[in-house]
């Protein structure tokens, strides 16, 4: 979703486009243990403000209809949309009923949050019981669903970052083994790269040893003598008058 840029006492505020009507109501997000200090909730959704202040920097801006004004402080504020299910992992985790629940009740702590029961499946098991859906937290999904959270960001650094980056959204148990397996995982592959770079570099060592080898021994030699070859001269033919050839025999 494109952000919309709002000038604001303070610099630039770059907010997901349609999370702001009236104005930006921030409310600190209520939830122990929360992953991340800097979680607030606007309008429903889960966002995170990541401030960038530079030493040295101003804003240039326009408005509608009006030239160009200045703002003094270069500040940028980014107002960025956090997965829901990051919370509800928060949650889930702790809870040891292991029974199967309705929605509603599974997640009474995170009341103001905007999450769909369908995204719970993501996380949960599910059991239909007449014409109500039931969850149950399941670890197995929740993994599967986090790395495919790590794939996504692969594409653009390695795989023990991306990790590290999804795991600063977790409680610390599941962070750190998230980042565990995904770094043991890049440490087998880098050692299956090293392996192979290893085998090719000693199958051209060999390769250079045999051929050293080969001419230091044809060095180390006594050249051989090569036998001479005397050519025979042609037979001379012996030349006779043209006469003879015609005189009767």
């Amino acid at each position: 979703m494109a952000n919309k840029t709002k000038i604001v006492r303070g610099g630039v505020l770059c907010v997901p486009r349609g999370s702001v009507d009236d104005g930006l109501k921030l409310t600190p997000l209520d939830l122990k243990p929360a992953p991340v200090a800097s979680l607030f909730l606007l309008n429903g959704h889960v966002v995170e403000l990541m401030r960038f202040a530079p030493s040295h920097g101003s804003w240039m801006y326009t408005s509608d209809n009006e030239p160009p004004q200045l703002e003094p402080d270069g500040t940028l504020t980014m107002v960025t949309r956090v997965d829901p299910l990051f919370m509800a992992l928060c949650v889930l985790s702790g809870q040891k009923s292991g029974m199967f629940e309705p929605a509603d009740s599974l997640l009474e702590q995170l009341r103001g949050i905007t999450i769909q029961p369908d995204q719970l499946a993501l996380l949960c098991e599910t059991k239909e019981a007449g014409s109500e859906m039931y969850y149950r937290f399941d670890r197995a999904r929740t993994e599967k669903w986090l790395d495919s959270k790590v794939r996504r960001l692969k594409s653009r650094m390695s795989l023990a970052e991306s990790a590290a980056i999804v795991a600063q959204y977790l409680p610390q148990e599941w962070a750190e083994s998230l980042v565990e397996r995904h770094c043991v995982m890049e440490e087998s592959k880098d050692a299956g790269i090293t392996d192979a770079q290893q085998l090719a570099l000693a199958a051209m060592q060999d390769d250079a040893r045999a051929e050293n080898e080969a001419v230091v021994r044809a060095e180390s030699e006594p050249p051989k003598k090569k036998k001479k070859v005397v050519k025979k001269p042609p037979p001379v033919r012996t030349s006779r008058p043209v006469t003879s050839f015609f005189k009767k025999k």
